[in-house]
């Protein structure tokens, strides 16, 4: 849009799922923990986010920051039994816990061409269990986009280097079309 005034935007959210049985919090039944008597003892499941935007004259800065974590644990155990309990860093196994950020800074000329650069950090919350859902992760971005009509349609291609931990690195190209009706 090429704003003529710089346009700053800061946005949160927060949930809490009281008593997650599901990886994200959202799905039911994905996994059961319970107390000592045998019965189920879910973990709450705590998210936070928080973005800020940065707009003018075809410039662009967007910065996202999200925690996840867990709460409720204390005389927990894997098994119905109540013989094994939790261990502090295992609930890491169950739930996505961790922090992640997001950078991203772009340009778009008036003749609708747009040049985007992104860098994505996930650190899981117990980096030392090589179990845990959430990896330490490192993305790096480069998006090309042309957009059309008005911005009605835009075509974007993006390049992407992802460092999954300390080993395993991947390259990955995209073609995305998107149309609005």
């Amino acid at each position: 849009m090429h704003e003529a005034t710089p346009k700053f935007v800061i946005g949160g959210a927060a949930s809490f799922n009281d008593g997650a049985s599901n990886s994200v919090g959202e799905g039911h039944n994905d996994f059961v923990i319970y107390e000592e008597n045998g019965k189920p003892q879910l973990p709450d499941y705590r998210q936070v986010y928080a973005d800020i935007l940065f707009k003018y004259q075809g410039f662009s800065i967007l910065g996202e920051y999200a925690n996840s974590s867990a709460t409720g644990l204390e005389q927990t155990f894997v098994n119905e039994a109540g013989s094994v309990a939790l261990q502090p860093q295992q609930i890491s196994e169950y739930l996505s816990l961790g922090d992640a950020s997001n950078v991203q800074l772009g340009y778009a000329t008036l003749s609708g061409y747009a040049v985007d650069l992104r860098y994505t950090k996930i650190t899981p919350e117990f980096e030392n269990n090589d179990s845990s859902i959430l990896m330490d992760t490192k993305a790096y971005t480069l998006g090309l986009s042309k957009y059309f009509k008005g911005n009605n349609l835009k075509l974007q291609t993006a390049f992407s280097s992802v460092e999954y931990g300390n080993d395993t690195k991947e390259f990955i190209g995209e073609i995305v079309l998107q149309v609005v009706f």
